[in-house]
This record gives C-alpha cells, structure tokens and sequence, in this order.
C-alpha cells in the first residue's frame, strides 16, 4: 500500500512539475520605415500566429520595439484569452514610421532586458529586422568601424547565456523602389557595411531565416514545431473511416507525438490515441480511425475539429476542417472487421493483463512472508540502510533517495531536453564534497544522455566549497562553453553537440523527495501568501 500511495504522490509532482515549466517568448520588432513592404505580413503571419497558435498556460510573451531608439511595449503571462487578446490589441497599435534604426542599442538593450528575467525560465528570442544598422545623431553607436565589435560582444553574451535565438530578416531587395524607403546610410556600399545581420548570426552560430509572405511554414521554421495539414476532402465515409494527417518536423531534433483526441465541440471522435516519431527534418503520416457518434444523421459535413496532443512539441495548427460526406450505408463489412479485431486486441490485453496481475500477487505475497520473518527483530541501525542493502537489490525497490541521504550531500537531478525524465532514479544521484559524477551517453556511471549519441564520460558535476560546478571532459561537444567550469551550475541551460551536428540541452536541479514535496504542497493553506519554495 506504501509503495501505490508513493507512486501516485510521484505523479502529482510531475504533473506540477510539468506545469511549472516556464517560457519566455521575447520577440524584438523592428518598426522603422523600411519594415513598412513587409510589415503587414511580419504582424499577421508571424506574431499573430504565434501568440495564437504557440502560448501555452503558463507561458509569458514580451514584445520590444525599435527604431531610432528600443523600447518595451508589452508583456504578459498567458492564463486565457484575456491575455491573449490584450497581446494582440497592442501589437495593432504599432506602425513601421520610424526614421532611423538603431540595431545595436536594440540589441543592447534586449539582452540587459531577458538577462533581468527568472534565470529558471527557458528564454525563446526573436528578432525581426531588415539588419541595418542606421543610428539616429546622437545615438551611443553611430556608424563607424566599431559598429562589428559592439555587436559582437553583445551577441557573444547572449550566446554564453544559452538562449535560443532567431534571426529573421526581411529582404532589401525592393528597398530600394522609391525614395520614401532608402535607408538614411549614403548608398548602397555603406547600406552592405552598415548590414549586421551575417556579424550577428556568425557569432550566435545561428542560421538567418528570410521572411517571405508566400512561405506558409515560415513559423514553423522559426519556433521548431512539427507542421500538421490536415487532409482535404474525404468523400463519401461511413460511421467509422480512416484520417490521415502529413506531419512535418521542421527542427534538427527527432520528436515523438502522441494524439489523445480530435475533438468535435464537446465529443471526442478519435478510436484510440496514436503516436508518430519523426527524425530530424522528416515528414510523416499520423494515421488515425475517427468514430462518429450514433446520433449523426447522413449528409455532407465540413466540420472544424481540434486536435489534442499530449506532447510538448507544441505542434499546431491543431484547428482545421474534415470535409466529407456521410452515408449510413456505407462501409458495414468494414465495422464489423473493425469491431472483431478490436474484439481480438482487447482478449489479448486482456491476458497480458492477467498474467500481469499474477506475477504482482506472486510478489506481493513473498514480499509478505520475509516481512513476517522479520517481525520482532529490530534494526540496530535505525532505518538506515547499508551499501551492501543498496547493492544487493534495495533500490529496485522505490527506496527513497531521501533515505540514502548522508550529511552534506544534495539530491542533483540531470533534466535533457526532449528526453523522457519518467526512467526512476537514472538521472537523479547524490552529490558529496570533492566527489564528481559522470555525465554521457551509454557507459556514463551517472548522468545518462541517450536522447543523442554521445562519448559516456563527456562531463562531470562536483560539489566544491558547497558550490555545485560543471566542468566539460570533451570540449568538442561544448562548443560555446564559457570556459574550463560552469561555476553555480544550477538551473542553468548547457548546450551539448555531438559529432553529428544533432543538439540538445542539459539543466542541473536540485531533487527533493516527492514525499516532502507533497507535504510542502499540503501544508501552503497554514499560511497565506506566495510560498517560498518552488513545486
């Protein structure tokens, strides 16, 4: 019972944990004049759908402006529609009229900006500009020779921080068709001078996205997530008929997508959830059978469905129409097939689940009869467990790590991203004084890797004069690293490349015992207030 109790509790907590998983969406838009052929598309095809199609509950979104000088306009932490709305009534209030564009203090002035945000929320920053640098007079940064160093120590800061940037940039090419839209730089030797963005990307090591309306991925490629199309007009279907949705995963990492429901206002119209797993760049068929109700009477239907998902992939649109016409008549033979393989499926479930529980009773049971043998023998040592328990098969157990805690030592968890956390204890241990753990792929003692291919001692974590530092073993899979040692590594994001170019990220946090945890969380109605410790 102990051990049921313990397992729910630990679901709680990563439900909460899940929740607590902050971003920060921060998009810099350039408004100066020679935005203005594009500006249009820039609001309505890019941000728009953004804030509509990417914010999640808990999200927060800030929006910085810039032209002769930077400036904040908004920012707001999603919970409904309100917010959403809020967003994007100010988002329409500004225009491209700006005289001048001052890039640099721009950028300048975005980084002291997310450097203020919380250091535990994951940062997203977008930049949308044509990359011209033309300062007003009196500007901090006036044109000069200086221009590529300034940006460059800015753009190095960003890097060193972790964040996730992208570049977009909106074509000059029809700059130059009237005079209202030439840049205030002398010609077009000092316009190609005075273009930072090549400075920008180089240093982040980011590729430049170039907007053009006529691109309908154009946001996927510039938030990662997977494209969904759904499929056009089905014809003529039955109570029961076969959808297929195209699945595009537009970033460099492979995703897992698992759909629980298609949703027809309150009705759930999928049979059963599916799953699809897509390499890096690789499109697919997610394949799915659809059920209409018994009370849908025959007839042609464009119905607008929503697709639920229950991954963080954040894959969309996730909105759409089915266009079909249904007969009653049709596909009968079909259902039946249906029905009597389902039929087979479940009788199968059905005895894995048996034996399942026989093998749980079989346990439960011995389990019983070696703590009757134990009964009236007390231990000496008072709970604690020894290193010959442990090694003998303890942990197998669900021991808890709070039981194996010696004094001085801090529970570390290894979070990487995309990676499933849900594999027990793999990536949680016990850091002591001087007392380093691995971090790698398949071999690593410790902290495992295993969402990329990597060496299996890349990296070590250590406790040093109770400061918890990273120090890279193999510098080639840390390719921006700030140094030889991440000092305070906690909580902060650390790249990691391997030798194929495929990327993720690992994040260091401090592991408390879901018991404690939901104690804490019982206990925050003894007092009111914000409580002082994260869940």
């Amino acid at each position: 019972m102990k051990n049921i109790l313990v397992i729910l509790f630990m679901f709680v907590i990563s439900v909460f944990s899940v929740m607590s998983d902050q971003i920060e969406n921060i998009v810099l838009l350039d408004t100066s004049e020679s935005m203005f052929p594009y500006y249009s598309g820039a609001i309505e095809y890019l941000i728009e759908d953004i804030i509509q199609e990417q914010l999640q509950s808990g999200d927060s979104f800030h929006l910085l402006s810039f032209n002769d000088f930077p400036e904040y306009e908004i920012s707001r932490t999603i919970r409904g529609e309100v917010e959403i709305r809020e967003l994007l009534n100010r988002i329409l209030l500004l225009q491209p009229f700006g005289q001048y564009t001052d890039l640099i203090s721009a950028f300048s002035y975005l980084y002291e900006y997310v450097d203020k945000l919380s250091s535990s929320s994951i940062k997203r920053l977008i930049i949308l500009t044509d990359g011209i640098h033309d300062p007003p007079p009196g500007s901090p940064y006036p044109v000069s020779s200086d221009n590529k160093d300034n940006i460059i120590k800015i753009s190095e800061k960003m890097r060193r921080q972790g964040w996730d940037v992208t570049l977009i940039q909106f074509p000059q090419d029809d700059l130059t068709s009237s005079e209202s839209n030439l840049p205030k730089s002398n010609g077009d030797e000092a316009e190609i001078k005075n273009n930072l963005f090549p400075v920008i990307a180089e240093t982040l090591d980011k590729e430049v996205i170039s907007f053009d309306n006529e691109n309908k991925s154009i946001n996927h490629e510039v938030t990662g997530a997977p494209e969904i199309i759904f499929p056009k007009d089905l014809g003529t279907v039955g109570k029961s008929f076969r959808v297929d949705f195209t699945v595009i995963n537009h970033s460099v990492d492979p995703v897992l997508l698992k759909l629980d429901g298609i949703i027809f206002g309150n009705e759930n119209l999928l049979d059963s959830a599916k799953s699809l797993k897509l390499e890096g760049g690789e499109q697919g068929i997610l394949e799915t059978l659809i059920n209409l109700p018994d009370s849908w009477p025959g007839g042609s239907y464009n119905s607008i469905i929503k697709l639920e998902f229950s991954d963080s992939y954040r894959a969309f649109p996730r909105n759409g129409v089915l266009s079909f016409y249904f007969d009653l008549n049709t596909n009968a033979s079909d259902i039946s097939k249906i029905f009597n393989t389902r039929l087979l499926l479940y009788i199968i479930i059905g005895i894995i689940l048996l034996f399942a529980l026989v093998y749980i009773l079989i346990k439960a049971f011995s389990y019983i009869s070696i703590d009757s043998s134990r009964k009236g023998k007390p231990d000496k040592r008072e709970g604690k467990l020894s290193k010959s328990a442990v090694s003998s098969g303890i942990r197998n157990r669900h021991i808890e790590i709070e039981e194996l805690r010696e004094p001085g030592q801090i529970a570390i968890e290894m979070v990487v991203k995309n990676q499933n956390r849900q594999i027990g204890h793999r990536n949680i241990h016990l850091l002591g004084k001087d007392h380093p753990r691995s971090v790698g792929g398949a071999g690593s003692e410790y902290f495992l890797i295993f969402i990329i291919e990597t060496g299996k001692r890349i990296g070590e974590i250590v406790l040093e004069d109770g400061v918890i530092n990273f120090i890279p073993k193999s510098m080639n899979f840390f390719p921006d690293f700030p140094g030889n040692k991440l000092v305070n590594c906690l909580n902060k994001p650390i790249r990691v490349i391997n030798n194929g170019g495929i990327e993720t990220t690992i994040i260091f946090k401090e592991w408390i015992s879901p018991s404690i945890k939901l104690n804490r969380i019982m206990h925050l109605l003894d007092s009111k207030g914000l409580p002082d410790f994260k869940y």
